[in-house]
């Protein structure tokens, strides 16, 4: 049986028979590690602002060096038993002297009168540097949200939420105690009503990273029995992996098919 919690504890989730049932709110299931199925789960008003950047990791390579010895090499080839007067086809002496000033930055000429050579010619080497692909980083994203009980059983439900997420982003201890298990997997999903919001990303499974709380942010007031007046929770999450275009079914609204 699947533990549910939610706030503000009217939020009419989707796991209720409703069928004109609209709330948006974020649904997060906190999987078992055997299985992948939810063992419980929380729902929370949709907050404002929120923002999940996809990127990917790039460096960069200098071809200048290598395409021009091997032009060189090419050029030199082309105009054997030629005019030996002509030197390298379509170069200036500039050129020519920049060229050999890269062979010779490959093998390791000291950069001080590589340097001097250049400002005397007044002419730069051209390294052609292009972009190279490495990998995709791993997508982090997070979610605050205020929460202002309006009733002891709001603030009971405020409690239970922020200790179901503090206890489930710590790990196991194994039975000797020389080894951690993974603390276990989320899966977040936005939702309005009973049905998966089309209009929001689709994110993969994910450990919550950290839980950040504050209490009271408004002054230092308390309900009669205790409870804060108000709780500030900001969850961060980290997919479990990097992602793939083939993790991703093409959005299919502007098709028509909304």
């Amino acid at each position: 049986m699947v533990n549910i919690y939610r706030f503000p504890t009217d939020l009419r989730g989707g796991y209720e028979e409703q069928k004109e049932n609209k709330d948006a709110y974020i649904k997060i299931d906190i999987l078992d590690d055997l299985n992948e199925q939810a063992t419980e789960t929380i729902a929370l008003f949709a907050p404002s602002g929120f923002t999940i950047e996809d990127s990917g990791n790039y460096g960069s390579v200098n071809f200048g060096v290598a395409d021009s010895i091997s032009n060189l090499g090419r050029d030199v080839i082309t105009n054997a038993g030629k005019d030996s007067k002509k030197g390298i086809n379509d170069m200036s002496v500039a050129e020519s002297q920049l060229i050999t000033q890269a062979v010779l930055k490959a093998a390791g000429a000291d950069s001080e009168i590589m340097t001097a050579q250049t400002a005397k010619n007044k002419i730069v080497f051209n390294n052609k540097t292009t972009a190279t692909f490495e990998d995709m980083s791993i997508r982090t994203f997070s979610f605050t949200f205020k929460m202002v009980p309006e009733s002891e059983t709001d603030s009971k439900a405020i409690l239970d939420i922020e200790n179901v997420l503090r206890t489930n982003m710590y790990p196991e201890s194994s039975q000797s105690g020389y080894a951690l298990k993974y603390p276990p997997e989320f899966k977040v999903t936005f939702h309005r009503g009973k049905e998966v919001d089309k209009f929001m990303p689709k994110l993969m499974k994910c450990y919550l990273t950290s839980l950040s709380t504050q209490y009271n942010s408004n002054g230092n007031m308390f309900h009669k029995d205790g409870a804060p007046t108000d709780t500030t929770i900001t969850l961060s999450f980290q997919e479990t992996r990097q992602l793939r275009r083939a993790d991703f079914k093409p959005n299919s609204i502007s098709k028509g098919e909304s």
